[in-house]
């Protein structure tokens, strides 16, 4: 009887080391799990923050192309104005003139 008891507390002893051991196994397992989790974040971070500044760059590339294609063609419609104003400055101000005279 001493026998059966003595081997029953050998396997108890055996069963404990193994779960001790394989609570330590997983405890290191959580350790690099969670270092994986920590640089795949920082790495979704950096692309994240480049691709953010590209974006933000071609917006501003973007912009300043349109601004500019603006300022062209404002320019290019007071030029017009301007044109179409001395060419017909005197027609303009005779008909104004007229309407004045005639009521």
């Amino acid at each position: 009887m001493d026998m059966v008891v003595n081997r029953l507390s050998e396997i108890e002893a055996q069963a404990v080391k193994i779960i001790d051991a394989a609570a330590q196994e997983k405890k290191e397992l959580d350790k690099q799990a969670d270092a994986k989790i920590k640089e795949f974040d920082a790495d979704v971070d950096a692309k994240t923050a480049q691709t953010l500044n590209e974006l933000q760059a071609k917006l501003k590339e973007d912009m300043a192309v349109e601004l500019a294609r603006l300022k062209e063609e404002t320019k290019n419609l007071v030029a017009s104005l301007e044109a179409d104003y001395d060419q017909n400055h005197k027609k303009l101000a005779d008909n104004i003139l007229k309407q004045l005279i005639e009521g």
